[in-house]
């Protein structure tokens, strides 16, 4: 026979950590009124007292966390207002050879940053075609005509 796990709302948790630091009755009382173990009411208790605690502290350290996560944020816009401007700049040019939107000399946005923002591999542009010299072209021809004269000829499955 297995047990229904009971889910508490925070309303609950906090009454049953009320009537515990109250001390009107005891640990083993306020667990059979409200069927909670008497661990779990401990723990509710532990955490209210130290959410208690935390309500009388001095108020600047707040604010001071939100100053250096404000100073984060406004690193961020300017970081993103760069990118903005950037394909603002080449946003008429996107559908055509995006390729050639890089500009190695800005100096706000890294080749890899551009890539990213243009949604193109960055092993693309630095890939240089290799030609291919006559010789080679001679033997392929020469490998094409005999496979079309003789196209049996070779491994292959049948």
């Amino acid at each position: 026979m297995s047990v229904k796990k009971m889910k508490f709302s925070a309303a609950e948790k906090f009454k049953v950590a009320l009537e515990a630091i109250k001390g009107e009755l005891t640990v083993a009382a306020i667990a059979s009124k409200y069927f909670v173990h008497p661990t779990q009411i401990g723990n509710w208790k532990k955490q209210a007292l130290e959410y208690l605690a935390a309500a009388f502290t001095d108020r600047l350290k707040p604010r001071e966390n939100n100053d250096k996560e404000l100073s984060e944020l406004y690193q961020q816009i300017g970081k993103l207002k760069v990118e903005n401007d950037f394909l603002k700049k080449n946003v008429i040019y996107l559908s055509k050879d995006r390729k050639q939107l890089l500009e190695p000399e800005y100096k706000e946005l890294s080749i890899r940053q551009q890539c990213v923002l243009l949604g193109i591999n960055r092993s693309s542009v630095y890939y240089v075609k290799k030609s291919v010299n006559d010789g080679l072209l001679k033997l392929m021809r020469v490998v094409d005509e005999a496979y079309t004269q003789y196209p049996f000829f070779g491994h292959g499955k049948w």
